[in-house]
């Protein structure tokens, strides 16, 4: 059998031919136990740096080179009463770097002692800064996670920080005296990266107020899926019921795929719901779907017809015999809307005269026994899936039914995302392809040039981003690409995907013609398993066989 792979990141292409093997990517080391502040600097020479201190060799560490990760020892769970500020109920697990030092878990702390005190105006004698959060996002936000720093001591808690109840001036720690070390609480209420943006402020002496900005980031692992994003073809919620369970799964067609349909189905948890907004925006009629807003504003909604623009989203029971449940019929039942301030999810369909059947709205309130749609055995049908603002959302289903013996049935509860315009873990607002957060992380002040190569390692800045190397240190590395050969005669591919990047796996059997081999997925820093046996999205078994993995900016 011959095996090759090769990595492609739009627009360049960097090839490797090999029986099996891996790439290493030299991404940032993640940290989870040792003694480590967030170091603030600032000279007048120099102005604002922020850093990474390790206090076990003194040593100023970049914040792109270094991750905060929790090991399994700072997961917890949130207390009965006093920390509703954390943003998590009760009981709900929480990963935490606590103030006290604690064994196999991170210390971590602030520290002032490189601002050069001769250059902040003092107060009563000290030399003061401010130190606010102004952003957190990343994947661990996306699934509606906050971060929170807090002390503790005898009284309440004290939070400093906490992206609960949105951010704003009062996300601040100070005065802070310069020469200051101290610790918090730093939690986190969800799996995923958090992107921390910081802000320090002084007023300096020469009258006016001096400020800086860094980019650090922390990771809780757990619970981290990549996302096979959905944004064309025929896809259905497939309802289903094994005698004993009610199931719900993600199938359908996967652009340029012809057998994805019969082989694949995917976890709703897995699955991302995607389009361009202007792909999928509609104005609210006249008449009679006031549930959406008022008559000419914009929603967006993927519709009941299909289009080649945008997926063509149903329902599909068809796994479900007659005679399996009573009244031949199940429920599904919206539970949870999250996304978008003042964003809601209504599920309708419109009639051949036009009139709107409402079967869910999130708008008025939600109410499984309302918001729900009561769905026949062995069915397909269509509707519109519609929101009222661009952004991230993420909605939770349950199936309810009575089995044949009388009983009254329900699944677990399933969530999915569903994206307008905006895509979990990537942002991009000055538009050059490349992740805000990844420029202001590698010291870009502006937005970087994706074609320029500063550090002269035949890299652009937008393959660095790709690759999630460092664009101010001249390496060769490239991601995680693993192939085994089995022996059964398959062929297992594994992929280590980075935050916010977009992948997908590419084959051919003559180097000439090259086939999807997967969906577009949506990289969540979490290992991405292939088996190639030919039962999989890929129809033939392989003999001879060349593999490729398409990286881009999603």
């Amino acid at each position: 059998m011959n095996i090759a792979k090769s990595l492609s990141a739009f627009p360049l292409l960097v090839a490797a031919s090999l029986f099996s093997g891996s790439l290493h990517g030299h991404a940032a080391e993640l940290i989870t136990s040792g003694h480590y502040d967030l170091n603030v600097a600032f000279s007048n020479n120099i102005g604002w740096t922020f850093n990474w201190y390790n206090f076990a060799d003194n040593t100023r560490i970049p914040s792109r080179q270094i991750d905060m990760g929790m090991a399994d020892a700072a997961r917890t769970v949130v207390p009965a009463s006093g920390f509703s500020a954390l943003g998590a109920d009760p009981g709900d697990p929480v990963w935490i770097l606590p103030q006290a030092q604690t064994p196999n878990i991170t210390f971590l702390g602030y520290r002032t002692d490189d601002i050069d005190p001769t250059e902040i105006t003092a107060l009563f004698g000290t030399a003061f800064i401010g130190l606010k959060v102004t952003e957190v996002r990343g994947s661990g936000p996306d699934r509606g996670g906050f971060f929170s720093a807090y002390q503790t001591g005898l009284g309440s808690p004290v939070f400093q920080y906490t992206s609960a109840d949105g951010l704003n001036s009062g996300d601040v720690v100070a005065p802070i005296p310069l020469g200051a070390h101290a610790h918090f609480n730093w939690a986190f209420t969800k799996p995923g990266e958090y992107q921390v943006k910081f802000e320090a402020e002084g007023d300096h002496k020469t009258g006016g107020v001096t400020n800086g900005s860094g980019a650090f980031t922390f990771f809780v692992p757990g619970g981290m899926t990549n996302l096979h994003i959905f944004d064309s073809g025929h896809v259905s919620f497939d309802l289903g019921f094994n005698g004993t369970d009610l199931e719900l799964l993600i199938g359908g067609d996967v652009d340029g795929i012809p057998n994805a349909d019969d082989n694949k189905t995917r976890s709703p948890e897995e699955a991302l719901f995607y389009d361009q907004a202007s792909d999928i925006d509609l104005l609210v009629p006249a008449s009679g779907f006031d549930f959406l807003g008022n008559p000419g504003e914009t929603i967006w909604a993927f519709p009941q017809s299909s289009d080649p623009n945008t997926i063509f989203l149903g329902l599909n029971s068809e796994g479900v015999t007659n005679g399996a449940l009573q009244n031949d019929s199940l429920e599904l039942r919206l539970i949870d809307v999250d996304g978008p301030t003042n964003g809601n999810f209504s599920f309708f369909q419109v009639d051949s005269l036009g009139a709107a059947n409402l079967f869910m709205n999130s708008g008025d309130g939600i109410d499984p026994n309302v918001d729900k749609h009561v769905f026949g055995a062995n069915g397909h049908d269509h509707y519109f899936w519609a929101f009222t603002k661009i952004g991230r959302y993420r909605v939770s289903f349950q199936l309810a039914a009575t089995n044949s013996s009388g009983t009254p049935i329900t699944s677990r509860v399933y969530e999915t995302q569903f994206g307008i315009g905006d895509l979990p873990g990537f942002r991009d607002d000055d538009g050059n392809g490349i992740d805000d957060h990844w420029e202001t992380r590698h010291g870009f002040t502006s937005p970087a040039d994706p074609n320029a190569d500063p550090d002269n390692d035949m890299k652009s800045n937008l393959k660095e981003y790709l690759f999630d190397t460092d664009p101010q240190t001249s390496d060769t590395n490239a991601p995680v690409f693993l192939i085994t050969t089995n022996t059964d005669n398959s062929i297992s591919l594994e992929i280590d995907t980075k935050e916010g990047r977009q992948y997908r796996l590419m084959y051919s059997d003559d180097l000439r013609t090259w086939l999807p081999g997967s969906e577009k997925i949506l990289g969540q820093r979490a290992r991405l398993p292939f088996l190639d046996d030919g039962n999989g999205l890929i129809q033939t078994p392989p003999t001879n066989r060349f593999y490729r993995l398409d990286i881009s900016s999603p």
